[in-house]
């Protein structure tokens, strides 16, 4: 059935469309979050920040708590999966960004997906068939990716069938 905007709805109708919206959104934390303007730390709850730390870590979450879901840096995500902070969201944005690049990293290459493999098996387990078709496609693209050595991609084939080891 097409939605057409002109036409008067049954409550039926515009409750199968209000839940087809809200399936379509669910996996970005539902459609409150996803409201412009609402920062992070306002949708999930989260302690406020210390604004007097000159913590590094403390610096970034005060801009982390500030920003919007769709504002979120790679460097965002791995600190999100590295402090354990609001990991579905992490893991979520992490595949997003590793099928852009799967070399994607701050201080080397494919720290990205290093992080989100060393993540909680639990946590990832939510996940598992998003993360096996990640990892199943850029397991494919392996010889294809920019490689600044052989050791690196070698390092970085073996972190992936580690990986599908453990769901096997």
């Amino acid at each position: 059935m097409k939605a057409n905007p002109h036409q008067q709805y049954s409550p039926s109708e515009l409750d199968m469309y209000t839940k087809k919206i809200e399936d379509l959104f669910s996996g970005y934390g539902g459609i409150k979050k996803m409201s412009i303007g609402i920062t992070i730390g306002e949708i999930y709850n989260l302690p406020l920040p210390n604004v007097y730390d000159d913590y590094c870590l403390e610096q970034w979450y005060t801009e982390f708590y500030n920003k919007q879901v769709e504002g979120l840096s790679k460097l965002d995500v791995i600190r999100m999966l590295e402090q354990n902070i609001l990991e579905d969201l992490a893991i979520k944005k992490a595949i997003e960004f590793l099928y852009e690049d799967p070399l994607t990293g701050i201080k080397f290459d494919g720290q990205l997906m290093e992080t989100l493999l060393s993540t909680d098996m639990k946590k990832l387990r939510t996940f598992i068939e998003d993360v096996k078709k990640l990892i199943s496609e850029v397991s494919l693209k392996l010889n294809n990716l920019d490689w600044i050595s052989v050791e690196d991609k070698e390092k970085y084939a073996d972190l992936l069938n580690k990986f599908q080891d453990q769901f096997q």
